[in-house]
């Protein structure tokens, strides 16, 4: 007997179990949220401060882990980079990898892989350009938000 389009057997005991297995999986959002949730609290929480030496150039703020307290941020930040939420990108020659929330972007000075515990590391933020310059910036790019970059990423594949 031929098969109607839009028929299903998803009524066999297998398609039941797989049901089953699916729901338990439901929580993982839950702890996504949980986690997202508990990032935002301590991002909200951490004394940022302008970098003032960058205030006409790159503009960006900045936390030590150690001195201002901030070691569990660095780890909700390296945890989230585990978890593969990182993007690489590249601040001229520098290859970096980028967090995003809310609009912001987040980066390390040292690669979030390397950190050692009691070690005072720096956790820098900046507003999101929402153009190119949020994944590459290169040489004739400034950091002024007005200025819109008119050229496309150069050697974008070595991101």
């Amino acid at each position: 007997m031929p098969t109607k389009v839009g028929a299903s057997d998803d009524a066999s005991p297998q398609s039941s179990n797989r049901s089953r297995s699916f729901a338990r999986l439901a929580p993982i959002d839950s702890v996504d949220a949980i986690m997202a949730s508990k990032l935002k609290e301590l991002i909200d929480r951490a004394p940022w401060r302008e970098a003032v030496t960058y205030r006409k150039t790159w503009p960006h703020e900045y936390v030590l882990s150690e001195d201002d307290g901030q070691t569990e941020l660095l780890d909700a930040i390296r945890e989230r980079f585990r978890a593969g939420e990182g993007v690489p990108g590249r601040f001229f020659s520098t290859k970096n990898t980028y967090l995003f929330v809310g609009g912001y972007k987040y980066w390390l000075m040292t690669h979030w892989d390397e950190i050692v515990p009691g070690v005072n590391y720096v956790i820098n933020r900046a507003r999101l350009y929402r153009d190119r310059r949020d994944f590459v910036i290169q040489s004739g790019d400034s950091g002024r938000p007005e200025n819109y970059p008119v050229t496309p990423a150069q050697n974008d594949q070595d991101v």
